[in-house]
């Protein structure tokens, strides 16, 4: 799934959409459209399903 972190407010918005008009920081209400997706590889995806899980 494609995320943004907010230059703005440094929030991070997850989107689960294949196109966007715009895309409102869940956080601080600003439009991210032109803030490059992040869209993890097959390696990052694999790290994080080793990783342990976080002790709350």
């Amino acid at each position: 799934m494609p995320w943004k972190k907010c230059p703005h407010c440094q929030g991070l918005s997850y989107s689960a959409a294949t196109t966007h008009e715009e895309w409102i920081c869940p956080y601080c209400g600003r439009d991210i459209q032109d803030v490059p997706d992040h869209v993890p590889d097959k390696k990052e995806l694999e790290a994080q399903r080793q990783r342990p899980p976080r002790q709350q």
